[in-house]
């Protein structure tokens, strides 16, 4: 985002328990790698893309300046991205999503969207699993079991 980054947005979901996770080390990233980035707005798009669509067309009208835009999942990220489209913006506001799903993943490609956050799956099962048999075999579970997410750019197309 360069040395002045401008004002952010969070398209947001706020009644899901591992969306307020997501938004909250957003938020931490934000404040430690990019603080002279202002969080400007964080409105419920609802996880919809129609939703989040119509909640960007009003960020657009109520920050001119804005310089990028975090939905909580990818149809938050490809409705913010129609919505910028349609304002001939495109490239002009970062848009990063979360689950990088097959859409997403032309959406970045075509440069509609920065990037995307992504879950794996088979790990967050292995992991399940894994505490499940430590369980049963007498072993305590830990209380908090991280799993590695990873990103999806320009840079992952192949």
């Amino acid at each position: 985002m360069g040395s002045n980054p401008g004002p952010v947005a969070i398209i947001d979901e706020p009644e899901v328990t591992s969306v307020q996770d997501r938004v909250k080390g957003f938020k931490e990233a934000i404040a430690s790698g990019c603080p002279s980035a202002k969080i400007v707005a964080d409105i419920s798009g609802g996880g919809q893309r129609d939703k989040a669509s119509s909640v960007m067309e009003d960020l657009l009208q109520s920050h001119k300046d804005l310089r990028a835009v975090f939905g909580i999942n990818d149809d938050s990220a490809l409705g913010a991205a129609k919505a910028v489209q349609a304002a001939n913006l495109t490239g002009k506001i970062i848009i990063v999503g979360f689950d990088a799903t097959p859409e997403a993943r032309t959406a970045i490609q075509q440069g509609a969207m920065y990037g995307d956050a992504v879950q794996h799956p088979e790990d967050i099962g292995k992991l399940t699993i894994d505490a499940i048999h430590d369980y049963f075999g007498g072993k305590t579970p830990e209380k908090r079991i991280a799993v590695n997410v990873g990103q999806f750019t320009k840079a992952n197309i192949k």
